[in-house]
Order: C-alpha cells, then sequence, then structure tokens
C-alpha cells in the first residue's frame, strides 16, 4: 500500500527539514540564547518589549534600553525613585532572537563575510506613552527619568558592525576610538544594564574592559559573559594582582589601546550621546587633555553638580570633577606612576584617588573642559555605604585633602595649569572628513534638522512639533542647533529629548571650525538621507559643501517669515540655494508667491500651516480665574497679552502709546497689560510707560517657557501683536486656539488664518499717529464690549479646531518629507550662491569703500563736530538709528549728576562698540612693559563706578549692573581691551 503526504502534510515536512537544517547550522548560538533568556527571566528581567501607540511591539533585542530590572537593580520607574515592576512579556521577544539567529546563521552558511554590512535591522523605534520632558533644571527634574527609563524614547543606535572583530595590526581607523573601563567586585544586575547602556550609545566605536576584581560571586559576571559573546566591543579581565579599585583600574588600563579612556562604575550611567560628544570635544580641542560634563546625582540624594574644569584653583582644595571624565590616553601614559600602567596610586583604597589622579595631571600641565549638559547620572549610595567604601571621604577627610595640598604643593603655589580653548580665526584652516568612523545600522526612516538653537519663541513651538510628529510616526530625529546662549538657547531642548536622544549644541563642544564635518559625519553615521534647515544662516552657507559631501542626502527648508534683514532673510537664502533643495515649506501661500517671483518653481514649494495643539491649548470654564488666582492678576480687569522677544518688529514703544489712547476711551474700566519677553528695548518700553503714569498697568513677566506662556494665555482676554513683519506667528495659532480676541498687524499671511470675525487685523501704515489711533480704537472695542470678545474668541477657536489643528498639519509635512528624494542639481538654472555671499561679506566689511551708495552718503552727513565728528567717522551715520544713537551719546547720562564722573568713559566705550545699545564699560588688562602706565590704568580702574555699562533709552544712558538684562544677554560684547 503507497504512502501519499497530503499537501498540507507536505508543506509540514519540508518546512521542520528546513528547520532542522537551520537548528544544526545555529544549534550552539540557540543554545546560548535559550541560556541567556532563562538566566535573565529568573532575575525578573523582561527582554526589551514596550508598546507603541497603536498597540505595535517597539524593542525586542536584549540591549534594548526599556529593559525592566531584577529587584537588586537600582533603577526606579516613578518620580520618587521607587521600583516599579513591569510585567514580563518574553516570548514574543525570545521568538524574534531565535529567528534573527536562525537567518544570521543562514546567511553565514550562504557565505557572507564576516566585514560586510549586516542587513538593515526592523525598526523598532518608539515614543513611550510615559514619555517625560528630560528636564536639567535641578527643580524640575525627574530623577527617575534616567538614560534607561521607560519614559524616554527607545534605543536609537545599534551598531552596524558588533561582532565584527578588531584587527590586530589594523589601522587606526578600524580600532576602537574610545575605551571605557568598568572595575567590578561582586556585581549584582545592574552590571547587564551598564552593558545595555552602553550598547546603546551614539557612538559605537567604543570597547568596554570589565576588570573582574577578584570576585567571589560570579552569577552575573556569567550571565555577562554568556550575553556579550561574540561582542567584540566587550572583554572581560581577571585581575590577577592586588584587590581595589586602584589596582584594577590599572590592570584594564594596560590593555587599552584606544585613544581616549573613561572610567565607569557599574552603577553609573551616561547619556546616550555623552561618549560622543566627549569624543569629539577631544577631537575638537587638541590642546584639552579631559573633558567632563554637568552631572545629575540620584539615589539616596538627588542633585545636579556643575561644577568641574572651570572652577580652577578650587579643584585643589575639593575633588570638583567626576570619575567619568574623558581623558587623553597620551596624557595619561606620560602621568603614570611607578609602572608604565599605574595611572591611579594603588595605596589610595578608601576613595579620593580619582581626585589624586586629576591633580597629578594637572602638575604635568594637562586640564580639561566642562559641557554644560547633564550628560551623566551619578548612583548616589547611602551615607552607611559610603562610609563602608570609602573611608577617606568621612574620617580622614581633613587629613587627605591636607595631604592633597602638601603633595601638589606647586598647584597651590602657581595656580592650575594655563590651557585653555583656541579662539576661532578668520580663514582658519578647516579639517577634512572625520578621523574615525561611526557606522550604524540603517533603521526607521531618518532626518536631520538643523535649528539656531532651541529656544522658547513661538517657532520653537513649531519645531518641537515637529520633531514630535516625526517621532511617533517611526522617525529617528537628529537635532542639530548652530548657536549657543544658555540659558534661553536650551529652554526647549527638554522637551524635543523626550522624542530623540540624538540633540546636539554644537558651540557646546565643538570648535567652529569643526561645525562642517561634523555635521557630514552625523549625516553618515546615521545614515541620513534627509536634511531640514529651518532659521539657520550657517547651514544655508554650507550647503554648497553639504550637497556635495552628502550626494544621496535630500535637503529640504523651512521658510517662517521675509524679513528686512539681507534682502528678504531666510527667504533669500532659500531662494539663491535653490540649486540645493528639493522642497521647501512655507507658512503661508503669501510666502510661496514671493519664492514663485524669485524663480522657484511651485512644485517644489509647500505652504505648511504650522496651526496649535488644540488639546493643549484648550480653555476650559473656570480657567481663566482660577489661572488669574495662580498669576496674581486681578479678577475683574480686561487683561490684554502682549508676546515676542520685543524687538523692532514687535514695536515695544508703539504697545505703551496705543494703550494709553486706549485707557482714555475706556476708563474707568480697569485694564492691565501683560508684557512677556525681553530685550533691550524693553528697558525704554518700560520708562515710556513710567513718563506716561502707566507703571500700574503693565506688568512686566520677563521670558516665559511656552508652558508659561500658555498659562498667561488662559488667563488673558485680548492678545495684542502689532509687528511690523511676520510670516504666521505661531502665538497667533495659540493666542486664537485659546479663545482670545486678537487685535494683530495685517503682515505676511496673518489674514490667511485670522479671517474677519475671529479678531481684527489692522493695515501697518508708516504714519505713527494714525497706527496709534487705528490700533486703539479696535482695542477699545473690545475692551468695552464683553459679548463682542466672546463671539470673536469662540470662532477664533472654531477656525483653529476645523482649520488648524497641529498634529493633522504635521502629518501632511511628514508625509511630504517622505517622498523628499534627491534629484538632478539643476546646475544652470540659477546663480551660484558664492556670488551672494562674496558681495554680502564685501558689503559688510568693505561697505565704505565698496559701494557707490556709500560714497553718495557721505557727502550728506549731517554736520558734527568734536566728539560727534569723531564718532560719525569712526562709525558711519548711515542710519536713523545710528543718527539717534550719535545724538544719545552727545546728550550723555540721563542723571545729570553722573554726567562729570561717566561721560569720558562713555564716550571711550562708544568707541569700541558703534552702534550698540548696550555699552558695556572697557576694562584695563594687568600687565604690560610699562609698570607706570600699569599703575595709571590701576588708578583709573579704581575710580571707576561699579556698574558694567551703559543703556540706550533712545534719548540718552543709564548705568545698569550684573543683574541687568544687558549684562545677563550680551556680555559676550565686551570689548577685549
Amino acid at each position: 500500500m503507497g504512502f501519499r503526504l497530503s499537501w498540507r502534510s507536505a508543506t509540514l515536512l519540508v518546512a521542520f527539514v528546513c528547520l532542522q537544517v537551520m537548528v544544526w547550522n545555529a544549534g550552539p548560538m540557540i543554545v546560548n540564547q535559550l541560556r541567556d533568556h532563562s538566566s535573565v527571566l529568573q532575575e525578573g528581567h523582561e527582554i526589551g518589549i514596550s508598546e507603541t501607540d497603536n498597540g505595535m511591539i517597539a524593542g525586542g533585542s536584549s540591549t534594548d534600553h526599556g529593559e525592566a530590572r531584577g529587584t537588586d537593580t537600582l533603577w526606579g520607574d516613578d518620580r520618587t525613585g521607587r521600583q516599579r515592576r513591569r510585567p514580563a512579556a518574553p516570548s514574543l521577544s525570545l521568538w524574534r532572537r531565535l529567528t534573527n539567529t536562525l537567518f544570521a546563521s543562514n546567511a553565514k552558511a550562504a557565505g557572507r563575510s564576516a566585514s560586510q554590512p549586516l542587513p538593515s535591522l526592523p525598526c523598532n523605534f518608539a515614543v513611550s506613552k510615559q514619555g517625560e520632558p528630560v528636564y536639567e533644571k535641578e527643580s524640575e527634574i525627574n530623577y527617575a527619568n534616567h538614560p534607561l527609563s521607560a519614559m524616554r524614547p527607545s534605543n536609537q543606535y545599534t551598531s552596524a558592525t558588533p561582532s565584527a572583530p578588531w584587527p590586530k595590526q589594523g589601522t587606526e581607523e578600524e580600532l576602537p576610538i574610545v575605551t571605557v573601563i568598568t572595575a567590578t567586585y561582586n556585581p549584582q544586575a545592574r552590571l547587564l544594564d551598564t552593558y545595555t547602556l552602553l550598547a546603546s550609545q551614539s557612538l559605537q566605536r567604543f570597547e568596554w574592559i570589565v576588570v573582574n576584581d577578584h570576585s567571589t560571586q560570579l552569577q552575573y559576571l556569567d550571565q555577562l559573559r554568556s550575553r556579550v559573546a561574540g561582542d567584540r566591543r566587550v572583554r572581560i579581565v581577571d585581575n590577577d594582582g592586588q584587590r581595589g579599585l586602584p589596582s584594577a583600574r590599572n590592570f584594564g588600563f594596560k590593555h587599552v589601546r584606544s585613544k581616549y579612556l573613561s572610567f565607569l562604575d557599574d552603577d553609573d550611567l551616561f547619556e546616550l550621546t555623552a561618549i560622543e560628544k566627549s569624543v569629539w570635544f577631544l577631537e575638537s580641542n587638541a590642546g584639552m587633555a579631559m573633558c567632563g560634563f554637568y552631572t545629575v546625582g540620584f539615589g539616596a540624594k538627588n542633585y545636579t553638580w556643575v561644577h568641574g574644569f572651570h572652577d580652577g584653583p578650587a579643584n585643589i582644595y575639593d575633588n570638583k570633577l567626576i570619575v567619568s571624565t574623558f581623558i587623553r590616553v597620551s596624557a595619561l601614559r606620560t602621568s603614570t606612576l611607578g609602572g608604565p600602567y599605574d595611572i591611579y596610586d594603588a595605596s589610595m583604597v578608601g576613595g579620593m584617588e580619582d581626585w589624586d589622579l586629576w591633580l597629578r595631571l594637572a602638575s604635568r600641565g594637562h586640564w580639561g573642559f566642562t559641557m554644560s549638559e547633564n550628560l551623566f547620572w551619578y548612583h548616589v549610595r547611602s551615607d552607611e555605604a559610603r562610609k563602608k567604601l570609602w573611608p577617606s571621604l568621612f574620617e580622614k577627610n581633613v587629613e587627605v585633602k591636607q595631604s592633597m595640598r602638601q603633595k601638589y604643593a606647586s598647584l597651590v603655589e602657581h595656580g592650575m595649569p594655563d590651557v585653555s580653548i583656541a579662539e576661532m580665526r578668520q580663514f582658519e584652516r578647516v579639517p577634512g572628513e572625520a578621523s574615525f568612523t561611526n557606522p550604524l545600522q540603517p533603521r526607521c526612516k531618518r532626518i536631520m534638522i538643523i535649528l539656531p538653537w532651541l529656544g522658547n519663541s513661538g517657532w520653537d513651538v513649531f519645531h518641537i512639533n515637529l520633531v514630535r510628529a516625526l517621532a511617533l510616526d517611526g522617525w529617528l530625529v537628529t537635532v542639530v542647533c548652530t548657536m549657543y546662549n544658555p540659558p534661553t538657547s536650551t529652554a526647549s531642548r527638554p522637551l524635543v529629548m523626550q522624542y530623540t536622544h540624538d540633540v546636539f549644541t554644537l558651540p557646546s563642544f565643538l570648535r567652529a571650525v569643526d561645525f562642517p564635518r561634523f555635521i557630514v559625519y552625523l549625516a553618515k553615521s546615521r545614515n541620513i538621507d534627509k536634511i531640514l534647515l529651518s532659521s539657520t544662516q550657517l547651514a544655508y552657507e554650507l550647503l554648497p559643501f553639504l550637497a556635495k559631501s552628502l550626494p544621496n542626502t535630500a535637503f529640504v527648508d523651512f521658510v517662517h517669515s521675509e524679513q528686512d534683514w539681507k534682502n528678504g532673510g531666510f527667504l533669500r537664502y532659500s531662494a539663491i540655494n535653490a540649486r540645493y533643495l528639493t522642497k521647501t515649506f512655507v507658512s503661508s501661500s503669501l510666502l510661496r508667491d514671493r519664492l514663485h517671483q524669485e524663480g522657484r518653481e511651485l512644485g517644489s514649494v509647500a505652504v505648511a500651516y504650522v496651526g496649535a495643539d488644540i488639546r493643549a491649548t484648550m480653555r476650559r470654564d473656570g480657567d481663566k480665574y482660577s489661572t488669574r488666582s495662580k498669576l496674581n492678576l486681578p479678577f475683574e480687569a480686561v487683561i490684554i497679552l502682549v508676546l515676542g522677544n520685543l524687538g523692532a518688529e514687535q514695536q515695544p514703544w508703539l504697545v505703551t502709546d496705543v494703550v494709553a489712547e486706549t485707557l482714555k476711551a475706556v476708563r474707568p474700566r480697569p485694564i492691565y497689560v501683560v508684557v512677556l519677553g525681553e530685550s533691550p528695548q524693553l528697558i525704554s518700553m518700560e520708562a515710556r510707560a513710567k513718563q506716561s503714569g502707566l507703571s500700574s498697568v503693565f506688568l512686566f513677566g520677563g521670558a516665559a517657557t511656552n508652558a508659561e506662556t500658555l498659562e498667561y494665555m488662559r488667563a488673558a482676554d485680548i492678545f495684542f501683536m502689532p509687528s511690523v513683519a511676520e510670516g504666521v506667528s505661531v502665538r497667533l495659532y495659540q493666542a486664537m486656539a485659546m479663545s482670545l480676541a486678537v487685535v494683530a498687524s495685517n503682515v505676511g499671511g496673518q489674514d490667511e488664518v485670522l479671517q474677519p470675525g475671529c479678531g481684527y487685523l489692522v493695515h501697518v501704515t508708516s504714519r505713527y499717529d494714525e497706527s496709534i489711533a487705528l490700533y486703539a480704537s479696535k482695542l477699545t472695542l473690545l475692551a468695552i464690549n464683553q459679548q463682542l470678545r466672546i463671539t470673536v474668541s469662540n470662532n477664533a477657536r472654531k477656525r483653529i479646531e476645523t482649520m488648524f489643528d497641529a498634529d493633522r498639519l504635521m502629518a501632511g509635512v511628514v508625509a511630504q518629507l517622505a517622498a523628499a528624494s534627491r534629484s538632478a542639481l539643476p546646475l544652470e538654472d540659477t546663480q551660484h550662491p558664492a556670488i551672494y555671499y562674496a558681495l554680502d561679506n564685501a558689503l559688510r566689511e568693505t561697505k565704505d569703500f565698496s559701494d557707490i551708495k556709500m560714497v553718495e552718503l557721505k557727502r550728506r552727513l549731517p554736520p558734527r563736530q568734536g566728539f560727534g565728528a569723531k564718532v560719525q567717522g569712526f562709525c558711519g551715520e548711515y542710519s536713523t538709528d545710528v543718527t539717534r544713537w550719535i545724538d544719545g551719546l552727545l546728550t550723555g547720562l540721563c542723571d545729570e549728576n553722573l554726567q562729570n564722573e561717566d561721560l569720558r568713559h562713555l564716550h571711550d566705550a562708544a568707541m569700541y562698540q558703534c552702534g550698540q545699545w548696550c555699552l558695556f564699560r572697557l576694562r584695563q588688562q594687568d600687565g604690560g612693559a610699562n609698570a607706570n602706565a600699569n599703575a595709571n590704568a590701576h588708578n583709573v580702574k579704581q575710580r571707576l563706578p561699579h556698574h558694567e555699562g551703559w543703556v540706550f533709552n533712545g534719548a540718552c544712558f543709564n548705568r545698569f549692573g550684573v543683574e541687568h538684562y544687558c549684562h545677563q544677554q550680551f556680555a559676550h560684547l565686551r570689548p577685549k581691551m
């Protein structure tokens, strides 16, 4: 009797045979995977599973960051740091690991060499449903929101070749660029988390040397050995010398073969970009031997540590540096003790051994820099545990400090090494490509967004919304900021880091000369094929270089508005770089038409209305008065809100005069004006309010975050924005969404959003008195008619809900970004931007001698004599603003009692600070060949009043001190004498 299989049975048999063959090839690897999985489960671990908002699995490897910890693990998941166990769900993750193992083994059997790149991994990136901003201020930090927390985005970084061996005699480019040494004794489960942390770093060209310091409990070391099998980046070595932390680290140093080194305890954490930023700082600053960063302390105590190399001589009297400082290996090799690997004093087993190392390096002329970003999480043990581990920190603290000062008496006498970052010089040689590569797996959709900074403006809100929309759609987002002016320039960075780890503020760790190659390095490392530019002059001017260096990358930009600056601002930059741009997004159809007039094809320009988050801006009944109570604002008054940085575009002087005119018509009704923002012009606005008797009417709130701005919007009745230039203000969208009655200028594309019945737009006129009357009439109408305010504000909210929901609009932008691709560049169709940059530079640096218009103007200069003629000749006088400024210098001090004391110093300062509203007092430097001259300079300095400079209010100058806005924001403009 013949045997016959059904088609279903035959299919199952074939599948079974294939599976047997695959298992035969991969059997040992599967056993290891199963053993790893079993041991992890026994300790209560989860294998990196997290759910996305749509229910899909977003995890799947033991190195994903969303790993639950065992009962003896230190990381907590709630705000108080208490342990919160998440249910394990290992089966799907285990199946994925097994199938990945099988297919990898099958590919290997098919003959793929180890040096060939691995296939792309599935896109497992997800934004945490429990996500929170990664705050930086001590009072705001959630100390459970550490880099491995489930509140963070999932891991963005996976090495393209983690199992390819380092070559024994390979080139420097093939070797690890940095080494991390962890010395451990009887480690706990957190050692496995340390591996997860390092395997999740953005820089994957590292080597992790784990030194087993005579452990007697090997459970977790064995688990680690099993887990890292085949990972070339990890070596576990057994200390065969003296036991103790200093000796164990010295033993690890024997095995170092990289340029840079750091030490990481097995209970501390790096942010996921910490190693990459530290290495790049040292690459960029050859004169610096070390690099540290701000620290978050968590565990038994919660705090932030903002000390470091910048504390200078204070490091002699206290240990200001963190143990995980990154160091040049070459500096360590010249600063050893007895043997070639003795970088730590092996006798200092009770603590302070790292402080001794820092001071020894300093005594050999090596010093460093502290990055002002929280990149390190230091686990704070209880006092009892610290006393047991490091008695020198407690019982012998005073003696150890005294011995340090004796040991390094030369530092006490002569101070710390005079090592500083080299100042950027004009036409300094620009380095070529990065000295190392960092290939990451081409996972998911990737995009880089280049911005000037992440501040508090309305357009920063747009950038946050865009990053959020991209991340929720599964994009890996890299954010690059080209400018740094803390704290305002990083105000919204915590919000962005809720959606991506990959945020780089270039001037905080790089010299400007390295910006170009670092951007190219980032794009190549992350396999980025789309770069979006927004309001960044540097990136536009680098476009020819970037386009050539990244031939497969599509460049797109977003133009928010047209400005007077550079004959159109970023709209002009977009127009002259058209040959490099695949797509341009604009905030209004007006800007689209303007670009079309500049020669852009309409198909390459898309209108992207920004809109508002209709959920975050919902104002419920009772919100207004509860918020007024919290902000200490009167319940019965009509509150007018004015927002912006209060520069010339927001016309700060006009605001005061319009309010004065409005009050004439509405009194005795109580009206208050809340002004949010900051700028030098704010000072003159306050002065004008005082002169007009309106000090009690104006409430100046200063700079405000987006959240604080929304709070004030909840409390307000009317939103007033008399700008002379806008695209479509993001604050306009928010005010309408918050059900405010709006009075704004009819500029840019604002009439595309604010239509009749939803508020009032006033046409800008060149006649000042007419502008005051037009704005005041609309404010008066709304102030005296409550029912009209309610109707207009409700209509505004409905318009945002139906037409300008930010989530819906951002989804459209994301879809168009996904479709953007690099196409052939129309080199013949547009003029090369180098023409414009060359002419712009000539007009900026030699305008007086290059522009025929200057020839004409020089013959029309107002006649001046004395100091007026001197400053006119030195600074020029080609605008009404400069004329006003020179007139103010001739008027001198607003306080006539200070005229004799300050006037000469004011005039001296003006010659070095042409046109500046904030004039900083000149400072004499000590030193020089002529002792008498030095003494005279010292006497002059002693006679100078105790203030920082003078601020122009539009008519005359007033003194300001260190607490003043001028000093807080513009101290970098002080001339160096």
